[in-house]
């Protein structure tokens, strides 16, 4: 899992390019790599995976061996210290994006925050780019 903190500038008013933000990306992450809109409200989007921190039951959880021995055989576990971590190290860091539109003198300012693979930090941290959205918002692209 790899950190995100981006910002850039879009000359559009916030409300406008929360919309454009929405129609244009929101689609791409959710089709790419089943990212959702989890909350969304003036000047804030909240992009998740499904799994919401704090929850009982992490859906990348999987039951180790030894807590598995430990739970068939109780005795097993006497006199030793157990750690109970999950066996998926990233599920401790959920996936979650976070877009904050902040109004500006001569437009907004965009940023773009969370926790993602490093592939999808590559590709938000070219927005706001020459030759990338917003600035190719209106044209034709794969």
């Amino acid at each position: 899992m790899a950190r995100i903190d981006h910002s850039f500038s879009i000359d559009k008013p916030p409300d406008v390019a929360q919309a454009m933000f929405v129609r244009d990306i929101a689609p791409e992450l959710a089709k790419d790599r089943d990212f959702e809109i989890a909350s969304e409200g003036p000047g804030q989007l909240i992009f998740s995976d499904g799994f919401e921190p704090g929850s009982d039951v992490d859906p990348n959880f999987e039951e180790s061996t030894r807590e598995r021995e430990d739970r068939e055989d109780p005795d097993a576990a006497f006199g030793r210290t157990l750690i109970h971590a999950p066996a998926d190290l990233p599920s401790m860091f959920p996936r979650h994006i976070q877009v904050d539109f902040s109004a500006e003198v001569t437009g907004t300012r965009v940023r773009v925050h969370g926790h993602v693979e490093r592939d999808v930090r590559h590709g938000l941290e070219l927005l706001g780019t020459p030759k990338h959205w917003p600035e190719i918002a209106d044209q034709p692209h794969d």
